[in-house]
């Protein structure tokens, strides 16, 4: 089902926003932003009931890299700090991304408890053609590398776990066809 969840003024004609499920119309921003965002990064990402339900992030891309956007700049640091808390126990990395340069690293500054787990970047920079993530020492990452390291870490484990299974069956086949009195 596909839901008109609001109207965007574009200098003509103002479009209809669709959604595949209901939209607060105060929520309307944040979940174009988001969207926004994730059509610019391109992997595959998954949003509302889709996501861990335990955390709630606002958005999941490629199996575990959590993303909270915040864009209202009225939200409390406090508020922010006790959603970030959730992320604690959590062995996925969480991007926060946010509007200013100012608030990224006050963000980063008070939730120093996710230590190295926490990147952050504003919004400016998330829509960038090469989006660059910091962490609470200052340390730059490019999300494209990430991702393709990512990748490539798990391409690798799948053939190794392909590989340790045809050694396996191998040496099963080998234990069935083997006659130990001969």
């Amino acid at each position: 089902m596909i839901f008109v969840v609001g109207l965007v003024e574009t200098g003509g004609r103002p479009r209809e926003v669709l959604c595949s499920r209901k939209c607060k119309m105060d929520n309307l921003e944040h979940e174009l932003t988001l969207s926004e965002i994730a059509h610019s990064w391109r992997y595959e990402s998954r949003r509302g009931k889709d996501v861990d339900r335990r955390l709630l992030p606002d958005m999941t891309i490629l199996d575990g890299l959590h993303t909270e956007l915040y864009i209202d700049d009225n939200m409390s640091y406090e508020r922010i700090e006790t959603r970030l808390r959730n992320y604690i126990d959590c062995d996925d990395p969480v991007i926060v991304i946010t509007t200013s340069q100012t608030r990224k690293q006050e963000i980063l500054k008070r939730c120093d408890f996710l230590s190295d787990a926490l990147l952050a970047c504003t919004v400016a920079e998330a829509l960038a053609e090469e989006v660059v993530l910091v962490d609470r020492r200052g340390n730059e990452y490019i999300l494209r590398r990430a991702m393709e390291k990512r990748r490539l870490s798990s391409e690798k484990s799948a053939m190794e776990t392909q590989e340790t299974e045809q050694v396996r069956e191998t040496t099963r086949s080998g234990l069935i066809g083997h006659n130990p009195s001969s």
